[in-house]
């Protein structure tokens, strides 16, 4: 894991994140903060189900286990789709491939390049895991019968209520 604080490309990380933050706050999962979150818990339908068990989740090394390749389809696709265009699409995938393919540091008098994910710290961090992982989200609900009763996500801590079988919910969530 890299540090990406006072890196070279924080300005430009700065940037890209700011055009992804419109994707992320209208993810249908996205809590903005314990205010947002309390709403929706106030707001989840009755009655809950008799069955229904409230998971929590928390997604484990998130920024540098983000796969390239995939959270640029991702963010990619998020990009085409904000209401302010004013820098262009292909203008800042460049932007954020120049920041993601120059995460490097030095220690013990080597130098490394981290080759997956983000750097930890990195202002191009919590927009862009969360873009990939809205879209991830996404395609494991359209390709599921199973839908919790109840799904919302701060980054990387998941809240939920599933009203379907234990053994169902691992195969979902692993």
């Amino acid at each position: 894991m890299i540090n990406g604080r006072d890196h070279p490309t924080e300005t430009i990380a700065e940037i890209v994140e700011n055009e992804l933050s419109e994707n992320v706050r209208n993810l249908p999962t996205y809590i903005k903060d314990t205010t947002d979150f309390l709403n929706k818990l106030n707001a989840i339908q009755q009655p809950i189900p008799v069955n229904a068990i409230m998971f929590c989740l928390d997604e484990t090394k998130l920024y540098p286990s983000v796969p390239r390749k995939e959270a640029r389809e991702a963010c990619k696709t998020a990009l085409e789709n904000r209401s302010d265009t004013s820098i262009p699409t292909e203008d800042v995938l460049k932007m954020m491939d120049l920041v993601i393919e120059n995460n490097n540091f030095s220690f013990n008098g080597k130098h490394f390049l981290q080759t997956e994910g983000t750097a930890i710290g990195s202002h191009l961090g919590m927009n862009y895991a969360c873009t990939y992982l809205g879209q991830w989200e996404e395609n494991l609900f359209q390709n599921s019968n199973l839908h919790p009763f109840s799904y919302w996500k701060y980054v990387d801590d998941i809240w939920g209520i599933w009203e379907h079988w234990l053994d169902e919910s691992k195969n979902i969530f692993q």
